[in-house]
């Protein structure tokens, strides 16, 4: 729990900091090299046996590194997928509302959460498991890197003709959609309620795993 919400966080800065970035074209480049990592490290989701923790030690340590080497990037890539995505959608004028992305990818992880335990968990081996997922990152990544230079592209398309409109009206450069700083009240509620969301799940899994679980 540690790790994945660690992870996810940093996937949400790292989204958050590629956004800052003037040029989508480097947004674009920079997430490809990104994503080309993680293809190459997602064929070994499945971690090999020399590296799993062994011992009477405290395991903890070896399990985050075990954990950062398996599925560590690729993770933080599917992370930082939905806000980047948003935020180019948004850029690029896309019709309707871009958070249906976030409803869709919630309901994309609660069929996961509900469809591993009953559909691919007691019909398929672990390795078949790992390979499937390694492929399904594979489709991931070849899609989300198509999505990125399609929106790099519309978008320096539509700053240019944007800039050269604003230049034959007034003689300068405007963006009209510049994003304007959120106050300091807003920006300590988007931390904070989260934050109490995971403090909320971390509470709840740890209360089930070890004190209702033990007790039947």
């Amino acid at each position: 729990m540690l790790f994945f919400q660690c992870a996810l966080f940093g996937g949400y800065l790292y989204a958050h900091a590629l956004s800052t970035l003037p040029s989508a074209k480097h947004q674009a480049g920079i997430h490809l090299l990104l994503l080309a990592g993680a293809a190459i490290l997602a064929q070994s989701v499945i971690p090999d046996p020399a590296i799993r923790p062994e011992g009477e030690l405290s395991p903890v340590t070896q399990i985050l590194w075990v954990l950062t080497l398996s599925v560590g990037l690729p993770y933080f890539c599917l992370a930082s997928t939905g806000p980047l995505l948003q935020h180019w959608f948004a850029r690029a004028e896309v019709a309707g509302s871009v958070y249906r992305l976030f409803a869709l990818s919630n309901f994309g992880s609660l069929l996961a959460l509900l469809s591993f335990p009953y559909v691919f968990e007691p019909w398929l081996e672990l390795p078949t498991i790992g390979k499937g997922w390694t492929w399904g990152f594979w489709l991931f990544t070849l899609g989300c890197g198509l999505v990125a230079l399609i929106q790099a592209h519309t978008i320096e398309t539509q700053h240019r003709a944007l800039g050269i409109r604003n230049r034959g009206d007034s003689g300068q450069t405007t963006d009209a959609r510049a994003p304007q700083r959120g106050r300091w009240q807003d920006i300590a509620a988007w931390v904070l309620l989260p934050a109490l969301a995971s403090m909320l799940l971390i509470a709840t899994t740890d209360q089930a795993s070890h004190n209702i679980a033990p007790d039947h």
